[in-house]
C-alpha cells in the first residue's frame, strides 16, 4: 500500500462569520493498477464533513474513517472539508462556486488539529495509522 498527501494546497473560505471551509483540488491518481482500491484518510476531522465533487463522503462525522473514493474520482477532483452543519445544498452551491472560479479564496495551511489528510492506494486497506508519510 502507498499514500498520496494530500495536506498541503488548501485553499480556505468563510462559510459563516464564525466558521471557514477549505477545499483542495487534486488530480485522479494516474499509478492505480487493478484490482487496486483508493481510499481517503482524514485525521483530525471532528465537527467536519467530507465532500467530494459535491458527493457527501461522510455521514457521521469521525476521525481516521477511511472512505472508499475508487469509482468516484474524476481525472480533476474537488475536496471540500466544511463544518458539519453545512447542509448538502448548500454544499454543492460552494462546490459549484468553486468549480466556477465564483469563491473568493485564501491559500492556506490546514489548521493544525487537522493531522492529516491523505489517498490511500492498495489492494486492501491495511493498518494506516503507522504510516510514515504523515
Amino acid at each position: 500500500m502507498h499514500s498520496i498527501s494530500l495536506t498541503a494546497a488548501w485553499s480556505s473560505f468563510p462559510v459563516t462569520e464564525e466558521s471557514r471551509g477549505w477545499a483542495r483540488w487534486f488530480g485522479e491518481p494516474t499509478n492505480v493498477a487493478s484490482p487496486e482500491q483508493v481510499w481517503l484518510v482524514a485525521e483530525g476531522v471532528e465537527q467536519r464533513r467530507l465532500w467530494l465533487n459535491g458527493d457527501r463522503l461522510t455521514e457521521e462525522v469521525t476521525t481516521r474513517s477511511p472512505v472508499l473514493v475508487t469509482s468516484r474520482l474524476q481525472r480533476r477532483n474537488l475536496l471540500l472539508l466544511l463544518p458539519a452543519e453545512v447542509d448538502a445544498a448548500a454544499a454543492r452551491s460552494w462546490t459549484s462556486a468553486l468549480m466556477e472560479g465564483r469563491c473568493e479564496v485564501t491559500r492556506q495551511s490546514l489548521p493544525r488539529e487537522l493531522t492529516r489528510v491523505a489517498l490511500l492506494i492498495g489492494k486492501e486497506l491495511v493498518d494506516f495509522g503507522t504510516s510514515p508519510d504523515r
